[in-house]
């Protein structure tokens, strides 16, 4: 299970995690806002 795990993480394309990640980072600066 957690070799799957690490090769799930691993097989995630860095540009939908950059991009929901920023999109986090902004609702969470509006949202503190």
């Amino acid at each position: 299970n957690s070799r799957l795990n690490i090769s799930h993480g691993i097989a995630i394309p860095p540009g939908p995690s950059l991009i929901f990640a920023f999109f986090h980072h902004t609702f969470a600066s509006s949202r503190n806002t």
